[in-house]
């Protein structure tokens, strides 16, 4: 598998603090806030829970490639030379994807 190249996350939503600019949505790094991966501008209009959902499913990408990559990874193991995944392996890979989802559909945000 080749290495990705955008910027590795975790990422976060934050929201916009300026005056009248409050619908609006940061996807920053969460480790340093000042660096903007992308900026969703919105009216505040009747799709505003779509909006904030989307903002969450995009700041939730990185987790979400990490733990799928980990699940393909585990999910191959056993065809590799008789190595065979052990149930705490496994458990952390179902954690790390239960958690990615859970940040995707902004639980707990």
């Amino acid at each position: 598998m080749s290495k990705p190249r955008w910027i590795a996350g975790p990422y976060r939503v934050d929201p916009d603090h300026r005056p009248g600019m409050a619908y609006n949505r940061h996807i920053v790094l969460d480790r340093d806030h000042d660096q903007r991966i992308a900026f969703m501008a919105h009216d505040g209009d009747k799709h505003d829970e779509a909006f904030k959902a989307t903002a969450s499913l995009l700041a939730a990408a990185p987790d979400i490639y990490e733990a799928l990559a980990v699940v393909i990874r585990l999910g191959a193991r056993p065809w590799i030379a008789g190595a065979m995944v052990t149930w705490p392996e496994w458990d952390a890979a179902m954690e790390a994807a239960e958690q990615a989802l859970a940040k995707a559909r902004g639980d707990g945000l």
